[in-house]
């Protein structure tokens, strides 16, 4: 992934000469160019660099101190170096080390050189907004997020799955404690289980006057009675 930032060149009326445009091709940038290219300014002006090495493209103190006041003059510009500063005092942040093992980092924070994920992460907290920012913003876009509808929200605590719902019948518990309360009324030959055609009939017994029937005698016994009741007494 990569980002191409450019500004075209122009030319300086007070010193009636053309400068080239700029361009960050390679995804890093010091602060100043940084700074100054985002809200669309060119980091290397006639006014402020004459390409002698003495003004704001120079590496001692003197071109650091035009730097500063460069980017002074732009209160978007003056905006981000502050915001990259603050991220890179906090740790959020690393300057890019130096290409040569033996090189020193720049003591001139304007020279350090900050990769454009680095930047774009700390635009993204700034909320800065403009052409080439939001072209920088859309390149480097954190997995998950959409640019244009913000972060994606954190997801919620999962929630309990209902219990399914019970069609009809007892609930299991109950229907396993009738089973175990027929079983052993099976067990201790209360029940009588008999299988005729492949059907099961159950007979009950219970107890009439200390000697135990069938349900199906006892029916027996009380039509019996009834009948006798019926029939008319002649007095024979």
């Amino acid at each position: 992934m990569a980002v191409e930032l450019s500004i075209p060149g122009g030319k300086d009326d007070f010193f009636n000469e053309a400068y080239d445009s700029f361009s960050i091709t390679d995804d890093k940038a010091t602060v100043y160019e940084w700074a100054m290219l985002l809200p669309g300014l060119h980091p290397y002006p006639r006014m402020y660099s004459i390409g002698d090495g003495r003004s704001v493209d120079g590496d001692d103190e003197v071109s650091g101190a035009y730097r500063l006041i460069a980017i002074s003059r732009s209160q978007p510009s003056q905006k981000i170096y502050d915001a990259i500063r603050a991220a890179a005092a906090a740790g959020e942040i690393t300057p890019v080390k130096p290409a040569k093992w033996y090189e020193d980092p720049p003591e001139d924070f304007t020279r350090c050189v900050f990769t454009a994920k680095d930047v774009a992460s700390v635009l993204r907290k700034l909320g800065a907004t403009g052409p080439r920012i939001e072209t920088l913003l859309a390149t480097y876009t954190p997995a998950g997020e959409n640019p244009d509808q913000g972060p994606a929200p954190a997801p919620g605590p999962s929630l309990p799955r209902p219990a399914p719902r019970r069609r009809y019948g007892p609930l299991p518990e109950k229907r396993s404690a009738a089973e175990e309360k027929m079983r052993a009324r099976i067990n201790g030959g209360e029940l009588t289980v008999q299988v005729l055609a492949g059907m099961k009939v159950v007979s009950l017994e219970k107890e009439f006057d200390a000697k135990r029937y069938t349900v199906t005698e006892a029916r027996k016994n009380v039509l019996s009675e009834f009948n006798h009741q019926q029939t008319p007494n002649t007095g024979k």
